[in-house]
This record gives structure tokens, sequence and C-alpha cells, in this order.
């Protein structure tokens, strides 16, 4: 099965590589079939190879249209966070504003803030840290909350 599968590709690389030239096969002592575009020791017979025929670029082009059209379609669903309606981004900037307020609302009432690393650490935010978070999430209302 090993040889015979040798032998195929043999065959495969021997034909790509011969455009129009010749292929041979033949039978080694050892009784293993041989492919190539030179005969090599004893008797060889020619092997006749159609050339390949020229494909037609229409032809191709409307064989690989219904494979693009499922890829386009899939482009044009919607993808998780993107906003298709002007009623969807209305709802994106309530929601928004919404969470801005409340974060500032637990960072003004809060004696100290907890802040959780991207390791599971926690640790308390120093005062100029919690006013710069206070500052930013005024920043987002000001920017969501009309």
């Amino acid at each position: 099965m090993k040889y015979y599968a040798i032998s195929i590709a043999g065959l495969v690389l021997a034909c790509a590589s011969v455009s129009a030239g010749e292929v041979f096969k033949w039978v080694d002592s050892q009784g293993k079939v041989h492919y190539g575009d030179r005969p090599q020791g004893g008797p060889a017979q020619t092997l006749k190879i159609a050339p390949t025929p020229a494909v037609d670029e229409s032809l191709r082009q409307r064989r690989e249209a219904p494979n693009k059209q499922p890829k386009q379609d899939e482009e044009e669903k919607k993808k998780p966070g993107q906003i298709t309606s002007a009623k969807e981004a209305q709802e994106q900037i309530t929601k928004n504003c919404a969470d801005a307020k409340r974060r500032l609302e637990k960072y003004q009432g809060a004696t100290m803030l907890l802040e959780q690393g991207g390791n599971g650490e926690r640790r308390i935010l120093s005062d100029e840290e919690r006013l710069k978070a206070i500052g930013n999430t005024k920043s987002e209302m000001e920017k969501w909350c009309e």
C-alpha cells in the first residue's frame, strides 16, 4: 500500500511538472511501478496525459459566486454590541447614562473604593485615584446623559 501511494504521488508530480512532455511508466526488477519524465532502466510505457483545459473566467466566477454569498451574509449579520437602528442607539445611550450615574453615586457615597485587578487581586484606591475615578465618571455622564 505504501508503494502504491508513493507511485500515485509520483504520477501526480510528474503530471504537474510536465506540461507538454511525455510521462513514462515502468516496472523495476523488484516489481515496483514507477512514473517519471525519463524511463529508468528497462522498457517503459509512454502514457498519454490529456492537457488541462483552459478555465473560462466567467464560468469560474459563476461557480465561486454561491460560495462567496454566505460569507457576505454573515458579515451583514449583527455582531455583538453592534447597533443597527436609531432606536437601539438611543437605548444604548440611555443604558450608558444610567450606568455612569450609578457608578458616580457609588463613588461619591463610598469612603473607600476597591479595585479588582486582572488577576483577581483587590486593592483600595487612594483618595487621589478615587477623585480621578469620580472625574472620569462625570465625564462619561456628560457624554451619555443629556
